[in-house]
């Protein structure tokens, strides 16, 4: 009878610890399948941060390219700090990326410059003013008054050119003192030399080349 009772004894404990083996191999399943939910998670996380990132760095370079002063803009500016200057001329260098205005004010002829990207404005030394009376009685200079934009009258002149592969090195625009309108002066670089190209600003035609 105490062998009986031994020999069940032993097959009692020998079913539980098999019970407790077989519990913790299935802990040990889930909680290493609760860690790779959790690294899967995690990665995902990362790669989302970083795609947003990335996302937000080139909104960041459009941003800065929409950013930089159009012709329009920097004439905005300039009449918003010389509110009663009348502007001559309007000029913008390619490789500076300055705008320069030739204008009067008070008596008095000067110029100033804006950078189109960083918005500085500079203005130069002022002159007694010696223009004729014939000049000063033009209207002021404005993009305004163009029908023809200033990106029209640069492919126009790079058309009239022949050469496609022609590159803008600078634009102006001012009255005409002898017919009293309003004209383009594109120079464009065409490998070889530089071209000057007239181009009315109302209509578009080109004066000459």
């Amino acid at each position: 009878m105490k062998k009986k009772n031994t020999l069940l004894a032993m097959v009692l404990v020998t079913s539980m610890v098999l019970a407790s083996c077989g519990s913790n191999e299935a802990n040990d399943t889930n909680d290493k399948a609760s860690t790779n939910v959790e690294s899967t998670e995690s990665l995902s996380k990362d790669n989302s941060m970083d795609s947003n990132s990335s996302d937000a760095n080139s909104s960041n370079l459009d941003e800065s390219k929409d950013q930089s002063l159009s012709p329009e803009d920097a004439e905005d500016l300039f009449v918003e700090k010389y509110p009663n200057a009348k502007i001559k001329s309007i000029e913008f260098e390619e490789i500076s990326g300055v705008y320069k205005f030739e204008a009067y004010d008070n008596g008095e002829e000067f110029e100033a410059s804006i950078n189109k990207d960083t918005k500085e404005l500079n203005e130069g030394k002022r002159e007694k003013d010696n223009e004729d009376n014939d000049e000063k009685s033009l209207d002021s200079v404005s993009l305004k008054d163009a029908t023809i934009s200033v990106e029209d009258a640069i492919n126009k002149a790079i058309e009239a050119s022949n050469n496609s592969d022609a590159k803008l090195d600078s634009w102006s625009l001012s009255y005409d003192d002898d017919t009293q309108k309003l004209f383009y002066d594109i120079e464009l670089n065409t490998g070889n030399d530089d071209n000057d190209f007239e181009i009315d600003a109302t209509d578009g035609t080109v004066v000459n080349d």
